[in-house]
C-alpha cells in the first residue's frame, strides 16, 4: 500500500509563515531571471484567479492586479521539504518526491508495505496528526489512486481492489495526457477516467500510441510503478534557540540531555551511529565557536551522545550567555551489533570487573546479557542456553 501525502501552496505557506502579514493575500513567488521573469508558485488565491507556475511576469499581472510578488528563495523550500521528510520517515524509509510538483505543492508518496486494515487506518491517522492536519493524505494500492484519494482532504484510504471503481469519476486529465491526446480525447467525448478505460484495449493503442496503453492500465486501477525512494540526508542535526540568554552550565547540560534524547531516537529510526560530532554554540554577543570531534568507535545511545557534546563543551571558552545551540552528526555508519573479544583467556574476577567498568562507562548499564546453559542434548536450539539480563551494580 501507498500512501499519497498532499500540501497545497507549499511554498506560499512557507512564506506565509515566516510574514503573517501575507496570510489572505494572492501571494505569487517569482524567478526574477535576466531574460524572463517567471512564477514559481503561487497561493490558492492566486491559482484561483488563473495564475500557474511557470506564466510571465506580465501575464500574472494582468491576472491578478493586487497580489503580492515576492523573490522565490529555492533553498527555503528545500529546507522545508527537509522538514517534511523527517516526519515522514518516522513512518517509513521509502519517500518518494514528485519533483515536478514542487515547489508549488509538495507531494510525496509513502511505501507502507503490507499492512491490514485496521493497522493502515491508524496509521493514516497518526501521519495525520503528526503534520498537524495540514496536508491531505490518501492510501490505496497504487500511487494514482492514492493521490487521488487525498484529493479528498483529511486521511482517506482506498480498499484493495476498489482502486477502478473508486478513479472512475474523476476527469481524464488526471491520468496526464499531452496536448493532441486530450484533443482526441475531446473529439471522442471522453471526459471521466472510467469512460477511458471502458475503450476496448485494441483501439487504444492506435488512438493513443504506447503512453495511451499504460494510461489505460493506469484508469482501470493497474498502478505497479513503485515508490522511488529519496536518499536519507548524511547527517543529523538538532537546534535549540534562548530568548533568555542561558549562563549556567547546568541549565545548558540539561538542554543537552533531551537533545541527546532526540538524536538518539532519530538515530534509531535509520538503524546508524555516528563517527562524527560538531558543536556550535553562539553566544549573546552574536559570536559562535565551533568545535568537533571525530569517534574511534561509532556511537548511538543518548548516553555516550551527552558525553561526547560534554567534551565539546569542555573545549569553548565561554563568552556570555548561550543564545543557541546546535548539535550536527555526520559520518553515520550502519548501526549493526558486533562481538567483541574481551579475552584470550578465562579472567580473574577483578580483571572482569576492571572490564565491565569501561564497558559500563562507554554504554551505559543496558546492553549486558549473561548466558546460562540449559540441556546440551537438546533439539530445540532454544532449550540448549538462555539470555538473561546481567544487573550491574
Amino acid at each position: 500500500m501507498i500512501a499519497c501525502v498532499v500540501m497545497d501552496a507549499f511554498a506560499a505557506g512557507v512564506e506565509r509563515h515566516i510574514q503573517p502579514a501575507l496570510n489572505r493575500q494572492p501571494v505569487i513567488l517569482m524567478d526574477y531571471a535576466p531574460k524572463r521573469a517567471k512564477v514559481i508558485a503561487c497561493s490558492g488565491e492566486a491559482a484561483a484567479l488563473g495564475v500557474q507556475p511557470g506564466i510571465t511576469l506580465s501575464r500574472a499581472r494582468g491576472l491578478c492586479t493586487n497580489g503580492k510578488f515576492i523573490a522565490a528563495d529555492p533553498a527555503r523550500y528545500e529546507r522545508a521539504l527537509d522538514r517534511l521528510l523527517e516526519i515522514l520517515w518516522m513512518f517509513s524509509n521509502r519517500v518518494e518526491v514528485d519533483a515536478a510538483a514542487f515547489p508549488q505543492s509538495a507531494v510525496c508518496y509513502v511505501d507502507l508495505g503490507n499492512l491490514n486494515a485496521v493497522d493502515l487506518e491508524r496509521l493514516a491517522s497518526e501521519m495525520h496528526k503528526a503534520l498537524h492536519l495540514r496536508a491531505s493524505i490518501g492510501v490505496a494500492g497504487g500511487k494514482l489512486p492514492a493521490r487521488l484519494a487525498a484529493f479528498k482532504g483529511g486521511a482517506r484510504i482506498v480498499p484493495h481492489g476498489d482502486e477502478r471503481a473508486f478513479i472512475a469519476p474523476f476527469p481524464v486529465d488526471c491520468l496526464g495526457f499531452d496536448k493532441e491526446s486530450r484533443r482526441r480525447l475531446e473529439l471522442l467525448g471522453i471526459k471521466t477516467i472510467g469512460q477511458y478505460a471502458d475503450l476496448p484495449s485494441s483501439a487504444i493503442l492506435g488512438q493513443f500510441g504506447k503512453a495511451g496503453r499504460t494510461l489505460h492500465a493506469l484508469a482501470n486501477g493497474w498502478d505497479r510503478r513503485p515508490v522511488t525512494p529519496r536518499k536519507m540526508p548524511p547527517v543529523e542535526s538538532a537546534l535549540r534557540t534562548f530568548d533568555d540568554p542561558l549562563t549556567s552550565r547546568l541549565r545548558l547540560d540539561i538542554v543537552v540531555q533531551k537533545i541527546a534524547d532526540e538524536l538518539e531516537a532519530r538515530l534509531a529510526d535509520r538503524v546508524s551511529a555516528l563517527h562524527e560530532m560538531a558543536l556550535t554554540l553562539t553566544f549573546e554577543d552574536l559570536s559562535a565557536h565551533t568545535e568537533r570531534l571525530h569517534l574511534l568507535e561509532p556511537v548511538a545511545s543518548a548516553k555516550s551522545i551527552a558525553r561526547v557534546i560534554g567534551q565539546l563543551l569542555d573545549r569553548i571558552p565561554w563568552q556570555g550567555g548561550v543564545m543557541r545551540i546546535e548539535v550536527q552528526l555526520a559520518h553515520l555508519v550502519s548501526a549493526v551489533p558486533r562481538q567483541l573479544e574481551l579475552f584470550t583467556h578465562k579472567p580473574a574476577r577483578q580483571q572482569l570487573i576492571d572490564v565491565t567498568g569501561v564497558l559500563i562507562e562507554r554504554y551505559g548499564k543496558a546492553g549486558f546479557y549473561e548466558a546460562e546453559i540449559g540441556e546440551v542434548e537438546a533439539l530445540v536450539l532454544e532449550k540448549r542456553g538462555t539470555l538473561r539480563k546481567w544487573g550491574v551494580s
